[in-house]
């Protein structure tokens, strides 16, 4: 094998190396038709569920480190339900969409599900996060269903889609991941 073969070789080994080695965050996007939706996705982290759950149920924090959004408060807490209200921006090529929320939280042991409730921007949008053990690791499963009310065009919306689930999931992951590295729950 000549010099620089080799050395391609171990160059592609090592980058597929460092790729393994890097959380991978698994999505499926379904365009329904007429501005219907549907996002699953899932990544697993090295993290305990208590961490994940913190992450996950920090409402009132959580745009500290979802860029996206601009804001997020709970308006109201009736134990394991919440109302909490969401504002979010988002810009796919020159499109800019600003989103408010209105979401029915429901807290359960290993799931955290949501509804939007004023149907200003979507006729409906609902889903959940999933937490589950896996070993030494958490499996965490992302689900939204949902179908938009503003006019815009399905490769638009299918761009704004894919693009707001992956960094969303890539940017609560890396808190959980800061959490875990503080020993933070």
């Amino acid at each position: 094998m000549k010099k620089t073969s080799l050395m391609a070789a171990l160059w592609l080994g090592a980058a597929l190396g460092a790729r393994a080695a890097e959380p991978e965050i698994v999505l499926s996007l379904q365009d329904k038709g007429r501005g219907v939706f549907d996002v699953w996705a899932s990544f697993s982290v090295e993290a305990s569920t208590q961490t994940v759950w913190s992450v996950l149920a920090d409402y009132d924090r959580i745009a500290g480190f979802v860029s996206d959004l601009r804001r997020s408060r709970v308006r109201e807490r009736r134990g394991d339900s919440i109302i909490l209200e969401q504002e979010s921006t988002y810009r796919v090529l020159p499109f800019l969409r600003r989103i408010r929320l209105v979401l029915q939280v429901r807290e359960e042991p290993d799931r955290i599900s949501f509804e939007e409730i004023s149907h200003e921007h979507f006729w409906f949008y609902e889903g959940f996060w999933r937490i589950a053990e896996e070993g030494g690791s958490v499996r965490l499963v992302y689900s939204l269903t949902a179908k938009r009310k503003f006019p815009a065009p399905s490769f638009i919306t299918k761009l704004m889609v894919r693009r707001g689930a992956l960094k969303l999931l890539n940017e609560v992951r890396r808190e959980i991941l800061r959490r875990v590295k503080a020993g933070s729950p």
